[in-house]
Parts: structure tokens; C-alpha cells; sequence
């Protein structure tokens, strides 16, 4: 019969080929894949066959323009963006954006299969979740295909796929809202939202070390932040805090927003541009105020901090902004003066500081990013196995 070093070696192949999908509609996807991405090379060695991939430049017209219409429609289109948001949150426009992607994109979609082959595809964006799954299901009906779900508490219809064979959430609600909406219960993970797995580990290292972040290690530190791109009300936040008079060291992290860099540095504000340190400021702050981004938030749980948001996408962040409140972490402050107000009661009441912090870090999950590898794996796993028995089954003989 077949020996175990050839089974060795067909299981080890097979699970290293490992493809992350996500989309650059706002920085949280990236974010997730590359947490992901992180969790399956420390589980697996730096050999561990991970590739992430961009999918927007595959998605056929109109769906390739989401990474450029995106921030537009955030920062100048509120309103229209949530219309746009509830009227296409239903199973109907979810079907018919899947027919439209798979028929105008049948090329393209042929053509990523073909660049990117794969033992497991994991998609970290709803619109990869219409436009691959059913095309794989019928060209490599036994490869498994995943989806994370970084959307916390309301998660937009596009997310969910018959075709998907195994779906992470990061939150109770999120599952429920996925039974819902016709996925079966055994094919639904919770597993917290996904972080760098060496999350809570940098945070605890750079506490009592601002010095290496060129800051006060004595004044009271506030952490603004926009999200990987910038957005929201980050530029008014900034001033309204930088000229509150209050006592305060105020760092902003202005992600991608290379224009708001510019001018809050003019003005005198400490303002840092896109960086991989975001572990270390959390840990080296006070108290963060940020835009309602699932990636922020779930950061800011592991690193324990009292969250002040001030600004939430509508429709997808709506239900972060309960999360965050309705637990005690933090509060809701959606205009520049509630921020400073809030800021304020903190300063001077460390009792109530202390109370959100121990409520955010109550909230922490800090080995969501392992939690979801160790699924990818088990399905990697699950199919080297049928690969080896389809083997055995068809071809014994030959290996007698």
C-alpha cells in the first residue's frame, strides 16, 4: 500500500497552498488578511505557503471602481452611501451583484483561478464572497472556500454565500444575523475579530517606553485615529483637541491620509502618517478616541484602552457603536466638542477611565487571528485527506 511519506508529503504540499483574498475598501480588509496571514505563519513556520492577493484588479465593471468610490462616498456622500447601503442590504440585489460579477467577470475570474491556484481560498471582502465561490464550487468542487467576516454586529448581506464552505464571525450577533440570513449553524465560527497575534504582547512591551515614540512618558496621552485610510472627522477632532487647552498629549494617526499628515503636522500636532507601530502607540495612550472601525475597536479591547468614538460609517459601524457603548468601553461623541468634553471627564476622573478600560479589555480576543488559522488549517487539513483517499481509491494499485 501507499507509505507514509508519500502521505506526508502530499498532506504538507497541500496545506501550504493557502490564498487571502480582500479588497482595499477602507483599510480594515488588509488588516484582516494580514492578521491572518501572521497567525498561519506562526503556526506554520515561515515556509507556510501563504499568498494574499487583491482582488479588486479581477472584479469586472462597475465592481472594480469600490476601492476608488469608497473613500469618496465616506467623506462627501454620506447620505447617499447609506441609502445605497440599506436599499442593496437584502438577498434579491445579493444574487443579482453575484450573477453580474460571475457573467461580466467570467474571464477574469478564469484568469485569477489561474494565477493564484490553491489547496484553501479564504476571502476577507463581501464582494469577493459573491464573485468566487459559486465559479469554484462547480470548477474545484472539493476546495474548500472560507470567508471572514470583519464586520462586527451589522454585516451587509454581501457577506453570505450558500457557496461558502465555512464562515468565521467575530461576535455572537453576527452569527445569529448569519442564521438568519439562511447559513447553516455548523458551518459558522465565532472566533473575535483577527489582530496581529503578537497584538497584546507589543502593547505590553511599550508600556513605560513613550520615549521610544519621541513622546511625554508623564502627560496624558489621547490616541486619535482615522483607520488605515484616514477618514471621518479625523482633521476637526484633531483641532478641536490640539486647542482645547487641555492638559494633554495628543498623537494622530492619519493612516493613509497623507494631506491630513501635512496639515495637522503644520499646525503643530504630532501627526504620523501610515505605520506598522499602531501596537506600540495603543500601549504608549491613555485612552483612544477613533472612528467606529471593527479592526480599531477590537485593537483597542486587547490593548485595554477607553474608547471615545467620534465618528461610525453608516449602516456596517452602526451596530460598533452599540458594542462599544452598550458594554461599557467606551462612549459615543459625534461631534469635535463632545470628544473634548469627553476627554475632559476622563482626564480628571480616573475612576470612570479606569471602569471603560477594564470594560474594553473585557471585551479582548486577542488569538482571533489564531483562532481563524487554525479553521483554515483544519480545512486544508480535511482536504489533503480526500485528496490521499480519492488516491488510494483510484490509483492503489500503483502504489503496491
Amino acid at each position: 500500500m501507499w507509505n507514509g511519506s508519500q502521505q506526508l508529503i502530499i498532506m504538507n504540499e497541500s496545506i501550504k497552498r493557502i490564498v487571502l483574498l480582500y479588497a482595499d475598501t477602507g483599510g480594515g480588509h488588509r488588516a484582516t488578511a494580514q492578521a491572518i496571514a501572521a497567525a498561519l505563519h506562526e503556526l506554520r513556520g515561515s515556509d507556510a505557503g501563504v499568498e494574499l492577493v487583491n482582488a479588486t484588479p479581477y472584479m469586472p465593471m462597475p465592481y472594480n471602481l469600490a476601492e476608488r468610490v469608497y473613500p469618496f462616498a465616506i467623506a462627501h456622500t454620506r447620505l447617499g452611501y447609506a441609502a445605497f447601503w440599506h436599499i442593496t442590504n437584502n438577498r434579491s440585489y445579493t444574487l443579482a451583484a453575484r450573477a453580474s460579477m460571475e457573467i461580466s467577470g467570467r474571464r477574469s475570474i478564469t484568469r485569477f483561478f489561474a494565477e493564484h491556484p490553491a489547496d484553501v481560498y479564504v476571502s476577507c471582502h463581501p464582494l469577493v464572497n459573491q464573485m468566487l465561490p459559486g465559479v469554484a464550487s462547480q470548477m474545484f468542487p472539493n476546495t474548500p472556500f472560507l470567508a471572514v467576516v470583519s464586520d462586527m454586529v451589522t454585516v451587509h448581506a454581501l457577506f453570505w454565500s450558500e457557496h461558502i464552505t465555512h464562515i468565521t464571525v467575530p461576535t455572537q450577533q453576527a452569527r445569529a444575523l448569519a442564521i438568519r440570513r439562511g447559513i447553516n449553524a455548523d458551518r459558522i465560527s465565532v472566533t473575535g475579530q483577527p489582530v496581529l497575534p503578537d497584538f497584546a504582547e507589543r502593547v505590553e512591551r511599550a508600556h513605560g517606553r513613550r520615549d521610544e515614540l519621541g513622546l511625554d512618558p508623564n502627560a496624558f496621552t489621547v490616541l486619535l485615529m482615522g483607520g488605515g485610510d484616514g477618514m471621518g472627522r479625523l482633521t476637526q477632532t484633531a483641532y478641536a483637541l490640539a486647542n482645547s487647552g487641555l492638559p494633554i498629549q495628543l498623537v494622530v494617526l492619519c493612516g493613509r491620509n497623507e494631506q491630513a499628515r501635512i496639515d495637522l503636522s503644520a499646525a503643530g500636532i504630532h501627526a504620523v502618517g501610515f505605520t506598522n507601530r499602531v501596537p506600540e502607540y495603543m500601549g504608549a495612550a491613555d485612552m483612544l478616541v477613533t472612528k467606529a472601525g471593527p479592526g480599531a475597536i477590537c485593537e483597542a479591547f486587547v490593548a485595554g484602552l477607553p474608547i471615545a468614538l467620534y465618528d461610525a460609517v453608516p449602516g456596517q459601524e452602526s451596530g460598533n457603536v452599540d458594542l462599544v457603548t452598550t458594554s461599557g468601553a467606551g462612549t459615543w461623541c459625534p461631534q469635535p466638542h463632545e470628544v473634548v468634553t469627553q476627554v475632559e471627564r476622563w482626564l480628571h476622573d480616573p475612576g470612570a477611565r479606569y471602569a471603560a478600560a477594564c470594560a474594553s479589555r473585557a471585551q479582548a480576543q486577542p488569538d482571533a487571528a489564531l483562532n481563524v488559522a487554525h479553521i483554515i488549517l483544519q480545512h486544508a487539513k480535511s482536504h489533503s485527506q480526500e485528496r490521499i483517499n480519492q488516491l488510494e481509491y483510484h490509483e492503489g494499485m500503483e502504489f503496491c
